[in-house]
């Protein structure tokens, strides 16, 4: 006991610590320690450690007892005597084995600090190897997929191509046809002397132009869904690249990735099912387009494929178009309009008061809730600039026709709006002068007027107008709202 140092002990521990930063650095090396075993030791030193702090500090008065009953009061007084006369001689002997003890115990439980330390970060970097592992073998799956779909990309382009053409040359074999078709038509008439009406041949042509239109609706349908789809091909390639960087941000950050998947169905595809196709919807909108012709600082809300963007484009007027349907807007980019992914209520936040001419919202406004609508028509109030104005159009509620057609058909519509609450809305918000303009008329609809010779009729059909006013009425309505 007598050959032990505190300069001995501490060279030890020096030892101990070079030799633990040696396994340390042999387990970064080596992956295959055998870490159970370590564990085990570990456990041990623990253990022996906690037996330290336990006995280190020596008692030398300890109780002096004796089993006999007679002469024990005589032993344990001749014992605490020697004791006393042995004190000064036993007691520095003593207080040095405690000053011992005490530092061993104080170095063993440094040591086993930094021996837990230095096992935290054994763990750390084996779990960052096998993170390193994990995210390697991910990112080589993900390299795959993305040279996969790119070959996918390629079989698919060169089948678009192979269609389009296929359908030109569909197209010139039907005119081809058609005008071969009605100069044999007209020869069969010519040697029958048959006398050909100009009722009848405008019934004719108008047959064949009927054709021929709806076959162009489908080919404008069938181009539109290929540029979609091409879109969607390059934003998926584009998606999986900033997937791959994201993996390797999130693990080496060891952070988890949890994904929200929003199910919703495609509302382009739908659009392009139901609502018509875009020359339809640009004929139909022409009628805004002396409105606006005149105005400079321009914004269509919710625009959907661009078709009055391009309406006003043609007429060498710029507008800005936002709306939330991603594949809306990439359409939009891929066409060269200037439309970007933004929900209105921000997107006018963002505009200073007093800045805009005029603003297109159409067929948006049913989307909304209440409270988005109020918000909405106050913000657009505050970005007009005096004189500027705002078309508003959305489904007429007070035609059963277009509640059961289009309304109801639309899984997005939240409720509808009725034109004069809505024109009372915009009076008390500020707006000086609100007009409401009725638009598409059901064509080829209603009960006919009733005619009865010799009866008077005119109580009956005036009932009947009313009620093919409220069955077949106007199948929208626009507000056109002036600061």
């Amino acid at each position: 006991m007598s050959n032990l140092t505190v300069d001995r002990i501490m060279n030890r521990i020096k030892t101990t610590l070079t030799d633990a930063q040696k396994k340390r650095t042999l387990l970064q090396e080596n992956k295959s320690t055998n870490t159970n075993d370590f564990d085990h030791q570990l456990s041990k030193l623990i253990l022996e450690i906690e037996q330290c702090n336990r006995k280190w500090n020596i008692n030398s008065e300890y109780a002096i007892t004796s089993h006999r009953p007679i002469l024990g009061r005589f032993i344990i007084f001749g014992k605490k005597v020697i004791r006393k006369l042995l004190r000064w001689y036993i007691n520095p002997v003593i207080e040095q084995q405690k000053d011992f003890n005490a530092s061993v115990t104080r170095s063993l439980n440094i040591l086993s600090t930094l021996n837990a330390g230095y096992s935290e970060e054994i763990k750390n970097l084996n779990n960052e190897n096998e993170m390193k592992n994990k995210l390697k073998e991910e990112l080589d799956f993900i390299e795959n997929r993305i040279i996969e779909l790119e070959s996918l990309t390629s079989v698919f382009e060169e089948k678009i191509k192979q269609f389009v053409s296929n359908i030109n040359h569909q197209i010139i074999e039907g005119r081809e046809t058609l005008d071969q078709r009605i100069q044999e038509n007209f020869q069969k008439l010519s040697n029958n002397n048959n006398i050909v009406t100009i009722d009848y041949i405008n019934k004719v042509s108008q047959e064949n132009v009927s054709k021929l239109q709806a076959f162009q609706n489908k080919i404008e349908q069938v181009e539109d869904t290929i540029m979609l789809i091409h879109s969607r091909i390059r934003k998926k390639n584009n998606h999986d690249i900033k997937s791959n960087t994201l993996i390797e941000d999130k693990n080496t950050n060891n952070m988890q990735i949890s994904e929200n998947k929003n199910i919703s169905i495609d509302y382009f595809l739908f659009e392009q099912k139901f609502r018509g196709t875009r020359s339809a919807i640009i004929e139909r909108q022409r009628f805004y387009l002396p409105f606006f012709i005149e105005k400079k600082k321009i914004l269509d809300i919710g625009c959907g494929r661009g078709e009055f963007i391009e309406l006003l484009g043609e007429n060498g007027k710029k507008v800005t178009g936002i709306d939330l349907n991603q594949d809306m807007v990439d359409y939009c980019n891929e066409r060269g309009f200037d439309v970007h992914l933004e929900n209105a209520l921000d997107y006018l936040k963002n505009i200073e008061k007093n800045t805009l001419d005029a603003i297109f919202m159409a067929q948006v406004i049913e989307h909304l809730s209440n409270q988005d609508s109020l918000e909405l028509l106050d913000s657009i109030y505050r970005v007009l600039e005096p004189g500027g104005f705002v078309v508003i159009e959305t489904i007429n509620v007070q035609s059963v026709f277009a509640m059961n057609n289009w309304f109801y058909l639309d899984p997005t519509h939240i409720k509808p709006v009725h034109p004069i609450a809505l024109k009372f809305i915009l009076q008390g918000i500020g707006f000086n002068k609100v007009e409401i303009k009725y638009l598409s008329p059901v064509e080829n609809k209603g009960i006919p007027p009733l005619i009865i010779e010799g009866h008077d009729t005119n109580s009956f059909n005036n009932s009947m107008a009313d009620l093919n006013g409220l069955i077949y009425g106007f199948q929208d309505y626009a507000i056109f709202a002036y600061k």
